[in-house]
């Protein structure tokens, strides 16, 4: 018996979402916009524990990770890195410490990258 295909299922849940207007919020099951999304430093350690099911196998569901208020240094250096930067320790401080500083005054959780990159280029001439 061949196991059913499951990767049109977020697909069809934001038609259905669309259609009935009864909007998928970040935390909805297995079809929610925070599905395979990677903000803070746990999926690194135990991803098993984060997410029981691998979002690309089994829902075609690609991985981010995204810049938040609540970033840990492990979510700052991966982002860097996507970036094409490499950290040391200090500059992981004061990355962190930019990326909370920068969601409270801009007053919403996610960061936009690009402004991270930009703040990354001054950290690395004056390092």
């Amino acid at each position: 018996m061949k196991e059913p295909d499951l990767t049109r299922l977020p697909e069809i849940a934001r038609m259905v979402s669309q259609e009935t207007e009864v909007p998928l919020s970040v935390t909805t099951p297995i079809v929610g916009s925070g599905v395979g999304t990677i903000s803070t430093g746990t999926p690194f350690v135990h991803p098993q524990l984060f997410q029981p099911y691998d979002p690309r196998e089994l829902l075609g569901v690609e991985p981010r990770i995204l810049l938040t208020h609540l970033a840990s240094a492990r979510v700052i250096t991966a982002v860097a890195a996507r970036l094409g930067r490499d950290l040391d320790r200090e500059q992981t401080k004061a990355a962190s410490q930019w990326v909370k500083t920068r969601a409270y005054r801009q007053g919403r959780a996610l960061v936009d990258e690009e402004e991270f990159a930009g703040f990354l280029d001054g950290l690395v001439t004056t390092s």
